[in-house]
């Protein structure tokens, strides 16, 4: 249980380079730490509906036009 816990912040930490935001207090990591695993937990359902939803795959596409991507 312990290397999941472990692994689950490696990936916070690197894939959306949580250590680099700069807040002043305890509370508002906090409130980062949460928003950010909320959005994890949510990407992680998405993930693993992908042939079913529509929602999917209107984020996909949200998501190509962000990063340049035109379909």
């Amino acid at each position: 249980m312990r290397w999941r816990i472990e692994e689950y912040y490696r990936f916070k930490k690197q894939g959306y380079g949580f250590e680099k935001f700069l807040v002043r207090s305890l509370d508002s990591i906090r409130n980062l730490d949460l928003l950010l695993s909320m959005a994890i937990g949510y990407i992680g359902t998405l993930s693993e509906k992908v042939e079913e939803s529509i929602e999917v795959v209107q984020v996909i596409v949200a998501s190509k036009r962000l990063y340049g991507i035109f379909v």
